[in-house]
């Protein structure tokens, strides 16, 4: 967090993201786009947070690629006008440890 990034999420998630991380904590920074659908498969990640960035478009379905993911923060995108849109997929209530 507050690492003034500046980057692309699909860049961010598709290049520099290595498979095996626990946690992501990426909010407040510069981070704009949408997140990558399919999400990318990261079977250990328990902690997804982007709060506080310029992200926009649908959400995509978490549970196959997040299996255990316990907390997942995506408040407060600064894109006026946009943000998060569509359903969040019923699916997401197959993760099991998510609060």
């Amino acid at each position: 967090s507050f690492n003034n990034i500046v980057q692309d999420m699909k860049y961010i998630f598709g290049n520099i993201m290595p498979s095996g991380l626990v946690e992501v904590y990426l909010s407040d920074n510069g981070i704009f786009g949408t997140l990558p659908s399919p999400f990318p498969s990261l079977d250990r990640l328990t902690t997804l947070s982007i709060a506080n960035n310029n992200m926009t478009g649908s959400l995509p379905d978490f549970a196959s690629s997040l299996p255990e993911l316990r907390t997942l923060d995506l408040s407060n995108q600064k894109e006026i006008g946009n943000g998060f849109e569509g359903h969040i997929s019923a699916s997401i209530s197959t993760i099991r440890f998510l609060s």
